[in-house]
């Protein structure tokens, strides 16, 4: 039987689904204003019971080279097992990359197998990358479920920074504006250095700085 397809959520029985298939299921959320957004998940059906596994959030993801992730996955043993050793606690966790973009070792896994981490700096900008959580019955490891999130490692925003910020300085100090410290957070990964472009505004909003050969030139203000 399937539940009403309007609500948010969708009950389905295995009267429904069909062994062999794939089915793609699709939430489109809608909000007061008449905004929304889509999520689409694949289901397969396979004709023996198995571990029920899902990877906590949305099926696509998103972060930065900087940021790194963290997925959780959530298992517990099929409905239809009975047997003690396919219990929640019997259950085996492998973790794996399959787009073949990362290796195992990229892919850290604490003392809780559920939880596993990508640390920072590992991902590289543009790429999108397929992590698959197994879970299996420690009595038979033949017998095994797979859940599968897309992480998509977006360029990070180039980060502008002039030291030591706003500040007064006297009417014969000489200072310096020192631009350094901007950075780009996928410069390790992305070859070339920043360019930098300096202008200058007065509070009544008239231009202050002229580059001429390389140097910058102070405008008279009338008074």
């Amino acid at each position: 039987a399937l539940s009403a397809t309007n609500g948010s959520s969708l009950v389905l029985t295995n009267r429904v689904v069909q062994v062999g298939y794939t089915y793609t299921f699709q939430v489109q959320a809608i909000n007061f204003f008449g905004k929304r957004d889509v999520e689409r998940i694949e289901i397969r059906v396979s004709p023996q019971s198995l571990p029920l596994v899902t990877i906590q959030g949305a099926s696509s993801l998103t972060t930065t080279r900087e940021a790194g992730i963290s997925l959780s996955a959530s298992a517990e043993a099929s409905s239809c097992a009975t047997s003690p050793s396919s219990s929640e606690h019997n259950l085996l966790y492998l973790w794996s990359e399959t787009s073949s973009y990362l290796d195992a070792s990229s892919l850290t896994v604490g003392n809780n197998p559920r939880k596993m981490t990508i640390l920072p700096n590992t991902l590289v900008p543009g790429y999108t990358y397929t992590v698959a959580s197994v879970i299996s019955s420690i009595a038979a490891p033949n017998l095994n479920s797979t859940a599968t999130v897309e992480i998509t490692c977006e360029y990070a925003d180039l980060q502008a920074l002039i030291q030591k910020g706003n500040r007064m300085v006297g009417t014969d100090d000489e200072f310096v504006l020192d631009g350094s410290g901007s950075r780009d957070p996928d410069q390790s990964v992305i070859p070339g250095s920043l360019s930098y472009s300096w202008s200058c505004q007065t509070d009544v909003g008239t231009s202050c700085l002229n580059v001429t050969g390389g140097k910058f030139e102070h405008y008279a203000i009338a008074s």
